[in-house]
């Protein structure tokens, strides 16, 4: 019996990691960590580049709608800032009479979105408005037929117009 559990004694316990294993299994699950770490990162970088052309992209046709209403009033070329909110953004437009039509007056508007890192996104856009039946034409100099109807309700905006925008930071 004492020489079985000499015998035993000597014997390697086959249960249990050698140092190899451990440390390939460590190499392993180290080049998984840095592989997953990398691509969180990218990830993270992308989003916040997304977060950005958003906003720009909402700053943008900010700007427009306030071109829009700009032209529609009258004031073809203005320009402005987004106030604290948006530090160092700021916009700009002109609008370029185009139409060949002198009852409806059609403009081409260009709106530019400065950023703060001095680059610029434009965006043009055609308007004409719709609501000359109690103006002036200011292309012509001319009233409008007065057989047109006026607005019916004084509390309700007349039709303000129709916008094509064509955005050149897309290409489309």
């Amino acid at each position: 019996m004492k020489s079985t559990m000499l015998y035993k004694k000597n014997q390697k316990n086959p249960s249990g990691f050698t140092l190899m294993e451990i440390l390939t299994a460590l190499a392993i699950l180290g080049g998984s960590a840095f592989i997953l770490f990398n691509v969180h990162y990218n990830a993270m970088k992308l989003h916040q580049i997304t977060i950005n052309q958003t906003d720009e992209n909402q700053l943008l046709y900010s700007a427009c709608s306030r071109a829009e209403v700009g032209v529609l009033t009258g004031t073809l070329e203005a320009s402005g800032d987004f106030g604290t909110s948006y530090e160092g953004y700021s916009w700009s437009y002109s609008a370029v009479a185009i139409g060949s039509d002198p009852s409806i007056p059609l403009y081409s508007v260009n709106v530019t979105l400065y950023t703060p890192e001095n680059e610029s996104k434009n965006l043009t856009f055609l308007c004409y408005d719709l609501s000359t039946e109690t103006q002036t034409n200011n292309l012509t100099g001319t009233t409008p037929s007065t057989n047109r109807r006026s607005n019916p309700n004084p509390m309700k905006a007349p039709a303000s117009g129709f916008s094509a925008r064509r955005n050149s930071m897309f290409g489309n």
